[in-house]
């Protein structure tokens, strides 16, 4: 017994100070938030008096002792005090309490998730939900109401709405509420319907407020929206005057013409450009090098466009000349097969005229210099043309000195762009896919990282220089016909095969859908469409 006789005699033993701290007697403790709701009334409504109910609301979210004392019905005439100093702020309605009805107004909160930034209010609904709840917490109209067993009753009228977008939008909850109700009552028809008159009460006593919190909401959005704005330029506008005195200038005059398009296209700078708040030190240091770097590319993309529109210029002249020379000196069925102003833009004697000066825009009276070289420029490109199909038929063929190998009647081409099969020499030449389109100028300085004569040169043809790197011989289209009538692949021409005026039928016909009789011509065509089929000669009888 001793043990616990000193044990209680020691907890009796308290000082003046730990008897102040357990009672919270002490200055220190009488001076805490906790215990504000015990000050006298009159400092208390002098102090609320001057408060905004979103700030009455945050309030009472501090601490317990400041929301027993906001939340109780006894501290409502604070809460419509607080309100009396909004202009145009409807009164609260009845369905409402005045907590719940200032958090509904000021506070941009999901009321499911508690995401933030939700601007859209239903009023009507009386909840603020974002992209994601609304559409967990509310149903359509025509998408089915919960079932309820009176039919001529449609509970559309019984529970508040939306429309939207030509569909009625509902709670989910509070149908299935009124519904479970509705089934409670169904066995007295009085209380049904004094529940129903009720509920058509209570919706138009909330469409009415919803219209007026609408009105008031949109009379008031504007000024919240054009001060956050305010800041918003006036940040902007610090950043562009830092700009300036660091020596882009010239850059920014270039971008406002744009609307400074430049600063939109960076999402995570443009991001920290648009906060709300003024420029400071700190912000602006985070920015500094995203900004400096933004207006170097601009400077890069600014020259280049200049020189892309002076090059353009000189480029659409040059078209022009070539246009009246080929005209002039040949037919419209051989223009095609003529080397285009993109192949001979390439040509060193073309290229010093365009490419140097690049400030200045080359005319027509500038090209004419080009008159005396311009044939010869057009046969070396045919020539060249020519060699480059010459030597895919003479890596499959041993071709006997002498014979022009294109003039073969082997000598077909496929192209593995468009899958065209039977495209022979010169024709193929002027095939659409040897000078394919490009892609955008933007895309181009991207991927090269500088301004070249080649980017600017297919950038203003929209097209591609000349290539034959689409176009395989493949001799075994027209194989079969030939060993058909004998004839050495090698050493048959074309015009030999004409000349011959051979008809030729498949030796199993059953095995094809390929049927009559077909010139060697057509019979190749077959050949590739339908894999290599046997062919036969047929005789004159």
């Amino acid at each position: 017994m001793a043990p616990k006789t000193k044990k209680i005699a020691r907890s009796a033993r308290r000082t003046g100070k730990d008897n102040a701290r357990a009672t919270g007697s002490t200055k220190q403790q009488a001076g805490r938030p906790a215990n504000m709701p015990d000050m006298p009334m009159d400092v208390l409504l002098e102090i609320f008096g001057y408060l905004h109910p979103r700030d009455l609301l945050n309030l009472a979210r501090t601490n317990k002792g400041f929301r027993r004392y906001l939340m109780s019905r006894s501290s409502a005439f604070l809460w419509k005090a607080a309100r009396k100093c909004i202009d145009g702020f409807p009164d609260c309605p009845s369905y409402l309490s005045e907590p719940a009805y200032a958090n509904l107004a000021f506070f941009s909160h999901c009321h499911n998730c508690l995401k933030d930034k939700v601007e859209a209010v239903m009023w009507i609904l009386c909840a603020r939900y974002c992209t994601k709840c609304k559409k967990l917490k509310t149903r359509t109209y025509y998408n089915g109401f919960p079932s309820y067993p009176q039919k001529n009753l449609d509970l559309v009228t019984l529970v508040p709405y939306l429309y939207i977008n030509f569909d009625v939008i509902y709670l989910e909850d509070e149908v299935s509420e009124v519904v479970e109700k509705l089934c409670a009552v169904t066995d007295d028809p009085a209380k049904e319907c004094l529940y129903i008159e009720e509920r058509k009460a209570l919706v138009q006593e909330r469409i009415e407020y919803s219209q007026k919190c609408t009105v008031w909401f949109r009379s008031n959005s504007p000024c919240r929206a054009e001060e956050l704005q305010a800041i918003r330029d006036a940040r902007f506008a610090d950043i562009l005057e830092k700009l300036r005195h660091a020596g882009w200038g010239e850059e920014l005059k270039y971008m406002k013409r744009t609307g400074y398009k430049a600063f939109k296209e960076d999402e995570e700078l443009y991001a920290q450009i648009r906060v709300a708040k003024p420029l400071d030190r700190d912000a602006w240091g985070k920015m500094r090098y995203g900004l400096l770097w933004l207006m170097a590319d601009s400077r890069r993309v600014r020259k280049f466009q200049q020189r892309e529109i002076i090059f353009g210029n000189s480029f659409a002249a040059f078209v022009r000349f070539v246009s009246d020379y080929y005209e002039e000196t040949a037919s419209p069925a051989d223009i095609p097969l003529l080397p285009q102003p993109v192949d001979l833009a390439y040509m060193q004697e073309v290229r010093d005229i365009l490419e140097f000066p690049n400030t200045v825009m080359v005319t027509i009276k500038n090209l004419r210099a080009l008159l005396p070289s311009l044939p010869t420029m057009i046969t070396l490109w045919q020539a060249h043309a020519k060699a480059k199909f010459t030597s895919l038929v003479a890596k499959k063929l041993d071709i006997p000195e002498g014979i022009d190998a294109l003039g073969l009647a082997v000598a077909v081409f496929r192209c593995s762009g468009c899958r065209k099969t039977d495209l022979r020499y010169p024709d193929v030449v002027a095939h659409a896919c040897l000078r394919p389109p490009v892609a955008p100028i933007q895309r181009q300085l991207q991927a090269a990282g500088e301004v070249t004569y080649e980017i600017l040169v297919t950038g203003a043809a929209q097209l591609q220089r000349w290539s034959s790197a689409k176009v395989k011989f493949l001799p075994s289209h027209v194989k079969p016909v030939l060993e058909a009538c004998g004839m050495p692949l090698e050493k048959t021409t074309a015009e030999e095969m004409d000349g011959l005026d051979l008809r030729f039928r498949l030796k199993h016909p059953s095995k094809s859908s390929v049927h009559g009789l077909k010139t060697w011509r057509e019979a190749s065509s077959s050949v590739v469409r339908k894999a290599c089929l046997p062919w036969e000669v047929v005789s004159d009888k």
